[in-house]
């Protein structure tokens, strides 16, 4: 049994009802159906009163997922009206680089025209690939701070010692003597440390006369950094031979590397979606160690959506009315694209599509894309991100605007 979100006859959002009211209230005609997922009613008529209960979101920030969970409290207990994990973009990157090498190779076909620049002043400024990432979570909170009334949002704020992590026994001077310390540049500090041996086939590379170079672990192709764990010395002839392929695609497993970038991508970016929270309800903040706390007293197994709902209960007696979703916010599109929107048998990309297998067993799953000429739509279903499904069992359920919400 789930929950149902009721909205009023003007739009504004009331408290969440059960289901077999829901049901009362559109056969009596009192309500209309405005979404399927969530399943969401508006009422035909104003109450004459209403009243309203605190109504929490917690949101579990990370850097691939995220955690998110709408809380009702009660006088008797706390129900879990929503939860899900929201998939954050990590393309962004990618897309970026393309862009940049045409905007390179159209530049340099006129060399004539003035150069120009669109951001003098990097104050406040965010790299695109982890603002991306922030604004998901951002357009899931507003989507459904419209559907329910949310009187508090509460947060873990991600908190990283990255120093620590690398050495645990740093204190006081550590912090600004680092690895690279007294050394003119990271490749010296790298060199000295390997005392210049090849860490892939062994060879000393002063006495064998070879050249010593630093080569990455995980390469930066594959999400690698400079982090002083992720470069080790090797020699001109096996850097060459290793490529962009991992130390673990080259066949030394025993080499391995650290980049820190998960704790990099929460550290960023925090002021930026603590503001924009904040322009929907008052913020609170938590830190890991007490969702950790609050977790295991619950008696809940760790997950992101588990951790959003413990923040939000905290304590005491608690009854989830829930499913979860998979949570994904679309990529924004103008009135051009959404015109010239590939459709097929009137299906398109991210509706919600039921599939009824020979069995008599149904599934629910996003559309991923379209082959009109096999007559298969490719979905996207919880036990496989990829399925390949013939037509003729395949039944429309809704088309999602925004924010896309598939049941699991």
């Amino acid at each position: 049994m789930s929950s149902i979100f009721v909205l009023s006859q003007t739009g504004e959002p009331l408290m969440p009802t059960c289901p077999a009211k829901g049901r009362l209230l559109l056969k009596k005609g009192k309500a209309v159906v405005t979404r399927i997922v969530p399943f969401t009613i508006q009422l035909c008529y104003e109450p004459k009163t209403f009243v309203t209960q605190p109504v929490k979101i917690g949101i579990d920030d990370g850097a691939n997922t995220a955690g998110i969970a709408v809380v009702q409290r009660n006088q008797e207990s706390q129900i879990v009206l929503f939860k899900g994990t929201v998939s954050l973009r990590g393309d962004v990157k990618v897309h970026l680089s393309n862009r940049k090498a045409r905007r390179r190779l159209r530049n340099s076909r006129k060399k004539c025209r003035q150069p120009r620049t669109r951001r003098g002043d990097k104050t406040g400024f965010l790299p695109p690939s982890l603002q991306v990432r922030k604004e998901n979570i951002v357009r899931v909170v507003k989507d459904l701070a419209t559907l329910a009334p949310v009187t508090e949002m509460i947060w873990e704020e991600g908190k990283f010692d990255t120093h620590a992590l690398v050495n645990p026994l740093v204190k006081g001077k550590g912090y600004q003597q680092g690895f690279d310390w007294g050394w003119e540049n990271r490749k010296a500090a790298v060199l000295w440390r390997d005392e210049y041996v090849c860490q892939y086939c062994g060879v000393h590379c002063i006495p064998s006369g070879m050249i010593a170079t630093v080569d990455h672990i995980i390469p930066k192709t594959c999400g690698g950094t400079d982090a002083f764990l992720n470069l080790v010395c090797a020699c001109m002839e096996c850097n060459q031979k290793k490529g962009s392929q991992t130390a673990l695609e080259f066949g030394h497993p025993e080499v391995q590397g650290k980049t820190f970038a998960y704790p990099a991508h929460l550290q960023c970016g925090k002021r930026y979606i603590r503001e924009n929270l904040e322009r929907i309800a008052p913020v609170k903040s938590v830190f890991g160690f007490q969702t950790k706390a609050w977790r295991e007293s619950l008696g809940l197994p760790k997950s992101h959506e588990n951790d959003a709902s413990a923040m939000s209960v905290q304590e005491g007696k608690f009854v989830s009315f829930s499913g979860s979703y998979r949570i994904q916010a679309r990529r924004r599109r103008g009135d051009r694209y959404n015109k010239k929107h590939k459709t097929f048998l009137g299906f398109r990309h991210f509706d919600l599509v039921k599939w009824t297998q020979r069995n008599g067993e149904t599934h629910l799953g996003t559309v991923r894309s379209l082959v009109p000429n096999r007559r298969i739509i490719k979905i996207r279903f919880p036990f496989n991100d990829n399925v390949g499904v013939s037509i003729s069992r395949v039944s429309f359920v809704t088309r999602f605007r925004g924010v896309v919400y598939q049941p699991e």
